[in-house]
């Protein structure tokens, strides 16, 4: 997945009614960055990470 497509991905969360509690952007070289971000909404949250073509994905919901 593209850094675009997964900015896309957030971008859709965020509309459907989650808030983001924290992003951390790290730049590794000059072609290179990991980037990971913290949503949350009512019980579940939400923690994604990326860099490059890879998107990682954690889901918890407290019940």
């Amino acid at each position: 997945m593209t850094q675009f497509k997964s900015e896309q991905y957030i971008k859709a969360l965020k509309e459907s009614g989650f808030s983001e509690v924290e992003k951390v952007s790290e730049e590794i070289n000059d072609d290179y960055i990991s980037v990971g971000t913290l949503l949350t909404k009512d019980s579940t949250t939400i923690s994604i990470s990326y860099t490059d073509d890879l998107f990682g994905m954690y889901i918890k919901n407290e019940q």
